[in-house]
């Protein structure tokens, strides 16, 4: 079945996309446009590895984030997912 993550993990993540949940989708898709530019692994080969390794972890991060807000506003809202 679905595994769900621990709640803590979850808030984790919220706090990724810098929104509260229940932002609106339009801020939501601005946040992780800008912050998906910013974290983007292509974006830091050139780092050490160790550099490489926390922007992929953020980058994971913000992608979560994003489903995140993403299915509650489906659930909740109607909206697009």
């Amino acid at each position: 079945g679905i595994v769900t993550p621990p709640r803590e993990e979850i808030l984790a993540d919220l706090e990724a996309i810098e929104l509260p949940l229940g932002a609106p989708l339009s801020e939501v898709d601005r946040a992780y446009k800008r912050l998906v530019f910013d974290f983007h692994p292509d974006r830091h080969l050139q780092s050490s590895a160790a550099v490489q390794q926390v922007m992929r972890a953020q980058f994971e991060r913000i992608e979560r984030a994003y489903k995140i807000h993403a299915h509650y506003h489906s659930s909740f809202t109607g909206a697009r997912a």
